[in-house]
């Protein structure tokens, strides 16, 4: 459980502390007060990167030369520190033991447009994920792209022996397989369990992730031809793609906004169920600004999905009424400070 947390030149904050509750915490204010800021500043101690996409050096409040954050966590205190000098300290673990320690749950206006990304976008999205229910599975998905990179350079020279060609394809073809065999186990664990979660946003639909692989021995051989001549790999989990349905039909073309947003949230609850299911417990949701479209009926079913786990979660809210949600620690925030707590 996350105690206590400060933030030092933090995007819009000079220093603040927060002391949170075990269970709920609502922060709230205007838009670009630094709501989103906080929770970031949370999921970086966790996951090590910005749920935004940002660098470092992007964290540090304008007009200084470094930033910093103190977290106090199931007693323990932490800290990460960064400047364009010294880069990243962290500690009192080395910064290959520092990280994941806690599993955080992020819905955030940037995965909402979940059903907008790209196939890539996708592909890293499923992958963060599925490495926690297959701990090897990162393994094998570094090793794979090292394997495509050599492999691509080969074809790229174009003076190579069929010898040569065949070697690496023994080598792609068995972690391809690997990795194509985790990404459907995964994928058919989600599918059980999501449907019963979008249920209770909306009624009679049906929805389902098809998972396509672009791999099988037979197509990966006939390409080989093409792929010398094109002077690249034509098949493999690095072209496999995710496809979201409602109805049998894509959800890009025919869903709404909310029924999208309905099926983002739909499906980190799965994802966590599972985790919970797994044995996980160290874990967190960070929810930035999910209610918003929502009726009550929805926000309410929302709380009770969030209160079945025993998950510390943090909300964000532009407006913020205590009498919907469960009692916790309020933050009102104006600025990059806390006006009201």
């Amino acid at each position: 459980m996350i105690q206590k947390l400060k933030i030092i030149n933090y995007r819009n904050f000079s220093e603040e502390e927060f002391s949170f509750s075990e269970k709920f915490n609502y922060i709230y204010g205007k838009n670009g007060s630094g709501k989103t800021n906080l929770l970031e500043a949370i999921y970086l101690f966790f996951n090590g990167k910005s749920f935004r996409r940002a660098k470092y050096k992007h964290f540090i409040k304008k007009g200084e030369d470094f930033f910093r954050i103190e977290l106090l966590d199931n007693n323990e205190e932490k800290f990460i520190y960064y400047d364009e000098e010294k880069k990243l300290i962290v500690g009192p673990a080395e910064k290959k033991n520092f990280f994941f320690k806690i599993f955080p749950f992020i819905i955030s206006r940037e995965n909402f447009n979940l059903v907008y990304y790209s196939q890539a976008e996708r592909r890293r999205f499923f992958n963060r994920y599925i490495t926690y229910f297959f701990p090897e599975y990162k393994l094998d998905l570094l090793r794979f792209n090292k394997i495509l990179k050599e492999r691509n350079a080969l074809l790229k020279q174009g003076k190579f022996s069929f010898e040569e060609l065949d070697i690496w394809d023994k080598f792609f073809t068995e972690y391809a397989t690997k990795i194509i065999k985790k990404r459907r186990e995964f994928i058919d664990l989600v599918n059980q369990v999501l449907k019963k979660n979008f249920l209770s946003f909306f009624s009679d639909i049906e929805l389902f992730i098809d998972y396509n692989a672009s791999f099988d021995i037979e197509l990966f051989r006939s390409k080989r031809k093409e792929e010398i001549f094109r002077k690249m790999t034509l098949s493999g989990p690095h072209r496999d793609s995710y496809k979201f349905s409602l109805n049998g039909e894509e959800m890009l073309l025919f869903a709404s906004q909310g029924q999208m947003k309905g099926f983002v949230i739909a499906l980190i609850f799965a994802i966590a169920f599972l985790y919970f299911e797994n044995g996980g417990e160290n874990a967190i949701f960070l929810f930035d600004d999910i209610f918003e479209e929502f009726d009550f009926i929805r926000k309410k079913k929302v709380i009770e999905l969030i209160e079945s786990f025993s998950f510390q979660t943090f909300f964000t809210f532009v407006e913020f009424d205590k009498k919907l949600y469960p009692k916790g620690e309020n933050f009102e925030i104006e600025e990059g400070k806390i006006k009201w707590r």
